[in-house]
């Protein structure tokens, strides 16, 4: 575990310089936000928690450990060989640009206004109807909608709401900050803190992370930080959202209730402790030896855009089906809770132990290249859709890449829409 341990910071450390190299060909002499970044620091917390559980919580060593030390290994340097030839190769290398630059001629603030208004007040009558308009069990531990029998049978246009809401917000910020209007940039960014601040008290804190993250890279956009305020950074969001996974398991109503112990800091317990044990979930199922060759990859990201109410009998992701198998379920409205995923577990069921590598260097260069592409378009449907790219990077080491495929989809059609709806011309 120790030479686990030593391999992620080294590997980690070698990551940051080449995205700091990255950084520089966009004339910047530190870090900024951006999906490399965030690609590499998910990747490593994702990764750490296992040996800090084995060496210092003396968590009980299992079977699927070595296994899953040795593919997180490869999968990392697949990552690391991915930031380096995006650096090297010259066809690859990005043209600074100028932040001066005018965004858009016009900005229909009232519309923006309107839509985000509409789009806000559903999404508080949507939370409420679940809760059965109790406002007391606002505070109530996450799942408390589906034990009152609310909340699994949403339609596939009510949970697509929430995406296109955040879309509306996004854009709209982006407009306000780049326009600098501060009227409309003060009421897109409350209207995203208060939603994030819902998603949080009732648990969904996925939903939360989706709202801000975009909103975050707009802010930031150009704005540099050191090494420092990148590792008070890391260590921040790392305790953030493990005090936001306590609470989310007691509820806010509940929270004096916590009993806190040595033990309960245990961060494979914990969301970054996701890869891990759902990796060992998998080592130990029938369903090991199963081969995709590709599928989950290619086919079912499009199958999975066609909602399930025009397709009952749809097949479901991996991730969801495996949560349906271990639970053993045949309907996924009665599936109690998720499992989570990972891209480790994803990987080897459709290429086996010889993909990890290649799976994750791809997805470097892809994401990479795709950034380059919205960065240079510099408006206000790209900085939304390359902002969004933050929170799908962070749900890729949790979700199935069909589900992340979706999600980033139907934002990506939305923030289009919205700009021209927001704007009179807009050059995409």
């Amino acid at each position: 575990m120790w030479v686990y341990l030593f391999f992620l910071i080294i590997g980690s450390t070698i990551s940051l310089l080449v995205v700091l190299k990255i950084e520089r060909l966009l004339r910047h002499k530190a870090f900024t936000l951006t999906p490399f970044l965030v690609l590499v620091v998910a990747f490593f917390l994702y990764s750490i928690s296992l040996p800090i559980s084995r060496i210092f919580f003396r968590s009980t060593n299992i079977k699927s450990d070595d296994e899953f030390i040795l593919l997180n290994s490869l999968a990392f340097l697949g990552v690391i060989i991915g930031l380096y030839l995006f650096y090297k190769i010259k066809d690859f290398k990005p043209t600074a640009y100028n932040y001066k630059k005018d965004l858009v001629e016009n900005t229909n603030t009232l519309i923006i206004f309107l839509v985000i208004s509409l789009l806000f007040a559903f999404q508080l009558y949507k939370i409420f109807r679940n809760l059965d308009w109790n406002f007391a069990a606002f505070f109530m531990p996450y799942g408390y909608e589906a034990q009152l029998g609310n909340g699994k049978e949403m339609s596939s246009a009510e949970s697509t709401i929430e995406i296109v809401l955040i879309a509306a917000v996004n854009v709209g910020f982006s407009l306000a900050q780049k326009n600098k209007k501060k009227v409309l940039k003060f009421f897109t960014c409350l209207i995203g803190i208060l939603f994030a601040v819902i998603m949080l008290i009732r648990g969904s804190r996925n939903i939360a992370g989706m709202m801000m993250a975009p909103i975050a890279y707009s802010f930031f956009l150009g704005k540099e930080f050191s090494i420092r305020k990148l590792v008070l950074g890391i260590l921040l969001i790392y305790f953030s959202v493990y005090a936001i996974g306590v609470v989310r398991s007691v509820g806010f109503a509940k929270i004096s209730n916590i009993e806190y112990s040595y033990q309960m800091f245990d961060p494979n317990t914990q969301e970054f402790g996701t890869g891990a044990s759902v990796f060992s979930t998998w080592y130990e199922s029938r369903d090991r030896q199963h081969s995709y060759f590709g599928y989950t990859y290619f086919i079912t990201p499009f199958v999975n855009l066609i909602p399930i109410n025009l397709w009952p009998e749809r097949p479901q992701g991996p991730a969801i089906q495996m949560s349906m198998d271990y639970y053993g379920v045949k309907n996924v409205i009665d599936l109690p809770y998720g499992l989570g995923f990972s891209p480790l577990v994803e990987a080897v069921m459709n290429f086996g132990y010889i993909g990890i590598m290649p799976v994750f260097f791809l997805f470097t260069i892809i994401l990479c290249r795709y950034y380059l592409y919205l960065y240079r378009q510099y408006n206000a449907w790209s900085l939304a859709c390359a902002g969004f790219l933050i929170p799908i990077v962070l749900n890729w080491n949790r979700i199935d890449f069909a589900t992340c495929f979706k999600i980033y989809m139907i934002f990506h059609v939305s923030a289009y829409l919205f700009s021209l709806l927001y704007t009179r011309r807009i050059r995409i």
